[in-house]
């Protein structure tokens, strides 16, 4: 009796720790998964984006949690009170953030930039009048202010998952005036100040975006309380200068700043992607 109340001791113990290398491996694959997606779907947006000289892009970089928007040309849906067949528009808001349940969200509202009628896409819908919103001197917020306070209703979760969103842009490098080559450098913003630039400039500046995620599994949530999650943010310091942030929260000692349960806090992942831009328009 002695013998076997050991084997299965023994038995158990085994079953167990290939239950949680497997539970384990499962959290990871699903995380990578969903990262792949939402990557993926961002590559497609920053791929058609919009880089002309006469319209705003919007990206705020937050103490935590940063949000952009900008005009892709990618097909998008009309916002609430357009009805009846409509045409669908090759250009859309795109826009993505991080809501107050550390989903991230992702905007894709359909523009009537292309003189489509009132009449055509039903009462209350955009009109030709509003063909000027989307360029200059009219900005991305002034024509869209619940972007910027976060109050518009059009965006949808996207990557339930992503708790943390952090972008920066990779500069191209140039020749300066006395003939030196300045190299290629990560920003905060998306113009050159080293060359006395103050505005994106259709992003004429700018190489690729930089997009660096942290998610936690689905499973991992459950054991994490609502008022953890601002540690397990700030635990991921905002991007600085030119550091990448991937960089800096690999350095910042999350496992242990976090303040949430171990075992959660060893379930996080970090990603980081460069969407190289094509040339300007």
């Amino acid at each position: 009796m002695a013998v076997l109340t050991l084997l299965l001791l023994l038995v158990m113990q085994l079953i167990n720790s290939t239950s949680i290398l497997t539970g384990n491996s499962n959290k990871r694959m699903a995380a990578d998964s969903q990262a792949r997606l939402l990557l993926d779907r961002m590559a497609q947006d920053f791929g058609k984006i919009v880089k002309r000289a006469d319209v705003d892009y919007f990206f705020q970089t937050n103490a935590d949690n940063d949000q952009m928007a900008f005009y892709s040309e990618t097909t998008g849906y009309y916002p609430s009170g357009v009805t009846g067949n409509t045409p669908k528009s090759g250009v859309s808001l795109v826009g993505y953030r991080v809501n107050s349940n550390f989903q991230l969200e992702r905007l894709s509202k359909s523009l009537v930039w292309n003189g489509v009628t009132s009449s055509t896409i039903g009462a209350g819908g955009l009109t030709t009048s509003d063909i000027a919103m989307v360029f200059l001197p009219k900005t991305l917020t002034a024509s869209w202010p619940k972007i910027a306070d976060g109050s518009d209703d059009n965006y949808q979760v996207i990557a339930d998952q992503v708790f943390r969103l952090e972008f920066q842009f990779l500069l191209k490098s140039y020749t300066d005036s006395t003939g030196g080559t300045q190299p290629a450098t990560l920003s905060l913003v998306p113009w050159d100040i080293r060359r006395s630039h103050t505005a994106p400039n259709g992003l004429g500046d700018v190489s690729a975006i930089v997009v660096t995620l942290a998610l936690l599994d689905t499973t991992s949530r459950k054991i994490v309380q609502e008022s953890q999650y601002q540690g397990m943010i700030s635990a991921l310091p905002d991007a600085g200068g030119t550091t990448s942030a991937l960089q800096a929260w690999t350095d910042s000692g999350y496992l242990t700043a976090s303040n949430i349960p171990p075992q959660a806090a060893a379930q996080i992942r970090l990603y980081q992607r460069y969407f190289y831009l094509s040339p300007s328009s």
